[in-house]
């Protein structure tokens, strides 16, 4: 038993999980015996095993619907649902689907060791089960534990249905896709036109394409350095592609390069570069919810499904702590509050604006625009984006504020630093954070 032990050690710290290796998962460990781990699973009606070892919290608390799908997190939602229920045999039934079809999706492992524990019932010797409580592996199985609270309790889909990210005022149908990051959920949503008219008018409101879920820096939220490990907040946009074949494996199936810093970050001192949206490591399904430098990282099958979209340059990306969803009623009604306003601070006529979005950052009221001067966005040269700040109830472009040599009100008082350009080569973009 002891090399089993050892066999999963190492497993779990390389972040490797061979499928013929899974049945040394299937042992039990008192809960006391992990110190400051308070991780128990409580599987359907049996009263008798209440202890398993990973801490996947399989409670009754959700009645959320539970779709029919084949994807990772579908499977594993599936699985749950059944132990919910008590119908172990289902359970374990996807849970070995889940691991057969996704051999590194660690959490799926997890879920399907514990499953295997409920049916053989068998416990670990306490000093066995002590070399496991390591500070590495905690962390590890903390992290999981994380993934697991995240993905069995996203947002229903009632959340977002026939509603819109607050401050996505408008999406003009040239653009056909925006993308809306909720950190505090781990989720990320591709949003298409409703229902676009051709001649590219304007759609007729938004709706979730996609859903998934996504990690952020291992820091969190609201980026200010160089280096803090922390992914930014605001409204940046897409400028360039790479598919995974030309990218190191770290970057998984492909990768969309963000326009950080972007003209507001600049004024603001922040520093830092090369946040991306990119897959990930081959040897793993997926990252924690915190866990990277600063991008936004999917898993290799939902990047995958994003190169296939191949959003054109200019798509904006929106980051926030949390999305509040509204109405779509509401967005027109922040568009037409906007646009005379923008009109009379600058907009220039002859431009057609292709995006507007609106959001608080940093204690200010900002809005971001993408405009053009051609009939479609096929390439970055079709595109202009601007940054613009309210002040004293007027709206400026921060790109005139820095030509009058002005300064953001709220703004830290330090020295601005040169607009940098985010279509770095990858080989000297990849290391910067």
């Amino acid at each position: 038993m002891l090399s089993h032990v050892h066999g999963f050690y190492g497993a779990i710290r390389l972040n490797t999980w061979p499928r013929k290796a899974v049945v040394c998962l299937a042992l039990v460990i008192p809960l006391g015996l992990l110190s400051n781990v308070g991780w128990e699973v409580l599987a359907g009606p049996q009263k008798d095993i209440k202890v398993l070892p990973w801490g996947i919290q399989f409670d009754a608390s959700s009645d959320q619907h539970v779709e029919n799908s084949a994807d990772a997190e579908s499977l594993l939602r599936q699985a749950h649902q059944f132990l919910l229920q008590g119908q172990r045999a289902q359970a374990l039934g996807v849970a070995q689907d889940l691991v057969t079809r996704y051999p590194n999706f660690q959490l799926g492992q997890l879920l399907f060791a514990d499953l295997l524990s409920l049916t053989s019932g068998q416990a670990m010797d306490a000093p066995v089960a002590s070399n496991l409580a390591t500070p590495e592996l905690t962390r590890k199985l903390q992290q999981l534990n994380d993934e697991a609270r995240l993905r069995l309790h996203r947002p229903d889909a009632s959340t977002y249905q026939g509603k819109e990210p607050a401050g996505l005022a408008y999406l003009s149908a040239k653009v056909p896709y925006a993308i809306a990051v909720d950190a505090a959920h781990s989720r990320l949503y591709v949003l298409g036109h409703a229902n676009a008219n051709e001649g590219g008018k304007a759609a007729k409101g938004l709706k979730v394409i996609f859903e998934t879920y996504m990690s952020v820096g291992q820091r969190g939220v609201g980026k200010l350095q160089k280096g803090d490990g922390k992914t930014p907040l605001g409204v940046y946009f897409i400028q360039k592609s790479y598919p995974g074949h030309v990218l190191p494996d770290l970057y998984g199936s492909g990768a969309l390069t963000l326009n950080y810093p972007n003209e507001a970050d600049v004024l603001d001192g922040k520093t830092g570069s090369g946040i991306w949206l990119h897959g990930s490591p081959s040897e793993a399904f997926a990252r924690p919810p915190e866990a990277s430098d600063g991008c936004v990282v999917l898993s290799n099958p939902d990047m995958a499904f994003l190169m296939r979209l191949q959003l054109p340059a200019g798509t904006p990306v929106l980051i926030q702590r949390q999305i509040e969803w509204v109405e779509p009623q509401k967005n027109q009604a922040l568009r037409a509050q906007l646009w005379p306003s923008l009109q009379a601070g600058g907009l220039a006529s002859s431009d057609e604006v292709m995006a507007l979005l609106s959001w608080q950052g940093e204690g200010r009221n900002m809005v971001a625009t993408i405009s053009a001067n051609h009939k479609t966005l096929a390439s970055s040269a079709g595109f202009r984006s601007d940054y613009w700040v309210e002040q004293a109830r007027q709206w400026r472009t921060l790109s005139a504020l820095a030509e009058e040599g002005g300064r953001m009100e709220h703004s830290p008082a330090k020295p601005k630093s040169s607009k940098r350009s985010a279509s770095l080569q990858v080989s000297q973009l990849q290391w910067q954070r």
